[in-house]
């Protein structure tokens, strides 16, 4: 009985030391699997804007624009995204965009939608991040559909552009004031914002008050306290302005971050 119990007993100690050595194995396959994945993670390469192009370049009435970018960056585990963010103002308010989808060869193309209407302008912008950088932002994109008076002879003219705050928190709503002159009345003011985060993007237009002499003011929404705003996120915005003799003017890109 005694010689039996202790095979037993050998034998139950190298099946422990069996088992022992598959958990090791085993714990030493996760170790790897996590340590690859981390290393894929850490040397992904950050999102980069190479080129961006639309087509056709000058639209007419009705016809559909079509937006393809060369973006390269991510990994395996941190996926690219890229967005396209549009906003369009003059005879056409309003904005929108949306995720470009892959082609292949690192290019991604986007329809920004399926027509605009005569005298419409409408700037766009591409952005691209992975989970763990970004956004970034191409150059500013802008093209006329039809005729798109500029330069009248009204001299219709936006002089001064400000913001306040200058740099904004998440709990800050941010003001714009636009000065803009000319010899005719003016009948339309716009302010189109675009607003970019690591998740995502947005954009629009809204009129802007006429609030003394020839000042206009206007809020950034999205900036308002309980808005979608989040520490980090871009905001790009400009004035656009239009008088009875449908001369228009439009101001440069403005851009502040919310820290």
């Amino acid at each position: 009985m005694n010689e039996i119990s202790a095979q037993d007993a050998h034998f139950e100690k190298k099946r422990s030391r069996r088992l022992w050595l598959v958990i090791g194995s085993i714990v030493l396959v996760v170790l790897i699997v996590l340590a690859f994945a981390a290393y894929l993670i850490i040397t992904a390469s950050p999102p980069r804007i190479l080129s961006v192009s639309f087509s056709p370049e000058n639209p007419s009435p009705g016809e559909k624009v079509t937006v393809t970018a060369h973006v390269e960056g991510g990994s395996f585990l941190s996926s690219l995204s890229v967005r396209l963010c549009f906003g369009t103002y003059l005879s056409d308010g309003g904005g929108g965009g949306g995720t470009m989808r892959p082609m292949g060869d690192n290019r991604y193309q986007l329809q920004i939608r399926s027509s605009f209407p005569d005298g419409a302008e409408v700037w766009f912008v591409v952005s691209a991040a992975t989970d763990s950088e970004g956004p970034v932002l191409s150059e500013n994109y802008t093209f006329q559909v039809g005729e798109v008076i500029r330069d009248g002879a009204s001299g219709l003219m936006i002089e001064h552009v400000t913001q306040s705050p200058q740099e904004p928190t998440s709990l800050d709503t941010v003001i714009v004031t636009a000065r803009i002159v000319s010899a005719s009345n003016i009948t339309d003011v716009e302010l189109v914002c675009m607003s970019f985060t690591r998740h995502g993007s947005g954009g629009g237009s809204g009129f802007m008050d006429l609030v003394s002499g020839d000042n206009y003011t206007a809020e950034i929404m999205s900036t308002r306290p309980g808005g979608i705003s989040e520490r980090g996120t871009v905001h790009l915005y400009r004035v656009a302005a239009m008088d009875e003799t449908e001369n228009t003017a439009v101001s440069e890109v403005y851009s502040f971050a919310i820290a």
